[in-house]
């Protein structure tokens, strides 16, 4: 049976600093040194731009896995139990 080949490139994800800025803007009170003070989104850039890829590669791999398993079930009968 021939298989054909999907490659999911989860290095190409970028997140650009609109992004990260909204992230840190929705969540500024999580911001906050031992002295009560805001942390600078400067200072946090890189933290949110990992945490962000991070996610978004969850999200892309969780994507192509439930579309590998319906692609199962529909060319194999296959059914699954969670």
């Amino acid at each position: 049976m021939p298989c054909s080949r999907n490659i999911l490139n989860l290095e190409e994800i970028n997140i650009s600093e609109k992004e990260a800025r909204a992230f840190y803007e929705r969540n500024k009170t999580r911001f906050i040194d031992a002295n009560g003070k805001q942390i600078p989104f400067e200072s946090l850039k890189p933290f949110i731009i990992q945490t962000l890829k991070e996610q978004k590669r969850r999200e892309a791999l969780m994507a192509a896995f439930n579309r590998f398993i319906e692609d199962l079930k529909k060319r194999n009968k296959v059914e699954v139990f969670y």
